[in-house]
């Protein structure tokens, strides 16, 4: 066997190798994912019945039930971001299995898509967005680009909540290689 074959014979076990781990991955992923779901949902049903129950009570409520509906509102609460992280398990999942379908996609398009997929969290609230005008067309999956700010502007949004006027900053800058540097700045924690 020639030093040539030899090499090519140890990079097919190599990629053999990674192609056996990305599939372990994935799979572990996905049994997560669906192992977490049982609890959740029996988490959010309960916290539901309680509110029900709590919400029958007869007159004024007492001091504790008020002070038992917040411990309700900060669990559903948590139970949703529990089942987003899941969602995003799961993405990673498919996002592992698909293939890029890379093509130029304009910046100004997607960001504007992703606003629109977060107006409800937006909505009742003050938010100065402050996109730059001049955004590239990029390389780039259109799909994992639209989650990509999708995550990354609902991050700006969720952790703007506490300000009385949030502020949201979209540049873009070139970077190395030709690839584009876009950064997001917000005025929360």
């Amino acid at each position: 066997m020639s030093e040539l074959e030899r090499l090519r014979d140890e990079l097919a076990q190599a990629r053999q190798r990674i192609d056996d781990m990305a599939a372990a991955q994935e799979e572990f992923l996905r049994a997560v994912s669906h192992d977490l779901r049982a609890p959740l949902r029996h988490v959010t049903s309960y916290g539901a019945l309680v509110r029900e129950l709590l919400a029958e009570l007869d007159g004024a409520p007492p001091p504790q039930v008020a002070e038992a509906l917040g411990f309700l509102a900060t669990m559903e609460q948590s139970a949703r971001r529990m089942g987003q992280m899941i969602d995003g398990l799961q993405a990673i999942a498919r996002a592992g299995r698909a293939p890029l379908e890379l093509r130029a996609v304009h910046l100004a398009d997607a960001l504007r898509e992703a606003r629109t997929a977060l107006a409800p969290q937006e909505a009742g609230r003050t938010v100065h967005w402050h996109i730059a005008r001049d955004l590239p067309a990029v390389r780039a999956d259109a799909a994992l680009l639209a989650q990509l700010l999708v995550q990354v502007l609902g991050n700006a949004l969720k952790f703007t909540r506490e300000q009385a006027e949030a502020r949201i900053d979209v540049q873009a800058a070139p970077g190395d290689a030709g690839r584009v540097v876009v950064t997001v700045r917000d005025n929360g924690a």
